[in-house]
């Protein structure tokens, strides 16, 4: 016999189931478990619904950066079109920073440089720019001896968290998983000029739905 669409032999057992269950716990320690279980189910949706709110943050922000850009570039004459893309540049050696700055002037890329994170983080307080380029043998301080390229991507993240970013390492570098995560292009030395170039053009050519898509379920492990 059916009974609901189900065999009646199987709901009587799963009735007797449910009982034999419920016996073996008193009613309080019942209740005690369903209320656990609720408390655990809350805990769950307030973490899931912080969590979206700090993505839907950082996305209107980036939104307004986006927009901000826009209302600051100047009107171009008719029939000229600018290719030139900001972006910052931060390596701990000078010579290689300023032969991949030059590398980059002619195909279209005007790079603002740094010797550390911190001065980069401190441009980036007062000036957008459309990429980042970043050196993980980096100090966080002019005066740190030891690289900080982990905390470096870390404050990046924590300012636009969809800022495309291109990491260059040595070989020998040890990347943990957040970092790689967080970057959209990891090199590893040596990098020639074009190899960047590609790199950069890649992330950039992203639409922002896009890149939100890919990155937003990383942002979080910094946090």
């Amino acid at each position: 016999m059916y009974k609901n669409e189900f065999p009646a032999d199987t709901m009587a057992g799963l009735r007797r189931t449910n009982l034999m269950s419920s016996d073996r716990l008193p009613n309080g320690a019942a209740a005690d478990r369903d209320v656990n279980t609720v408390r655990s189910l809350e805990q769950q949706l307030a973490v899931a619904h912080e969590r979206y709110l700090l993505l839907a943050a950082d996305f209107d922000n980036y939104k307004k950066r986006i927009a901000r850009e826009m209302d600051q570039r100047p009107p171009q004459p008719e029939g000229i079109v600018t290719m030139t893309r900001h972006i910052i540049m931060v390596d701990r050696d000078h010579i290689r920073r300023e032969a991949a700055r030059k590398g980059l002037q002619p195909e279209g890329f005007e790079a603002i440089t740094f010797e550390c994170g911190q001065e980069a983080i401190r441009h980036l307080l007062f000036n957008s720019t459309e990429g980042a380029v970043i050196d993980f043998g980096c100090a966080h301080e002019r005066s740190g001896a030891l690289p900080d390229g982990k905390r470096i991507v870390q404050e990046i993240m924590e300012m636009d968290a969809f800022l495309p970013l291109v990491l260059i390492s040595d070989r020998s570098d040890f990347l943990d998983h957040e970092t790689v995560s967080a970057a959209d292009f990891v090199l590893r030395r040596p990098v020639s000029t074009s190899q960047l170039k590609n790199a950069l053009n890649t992330v950039l050519s992203e639409t922002i739905r896009e890149r939100t898509q890919r990155k937003s379920q990383y942002i979080y492990a910094f946090r």
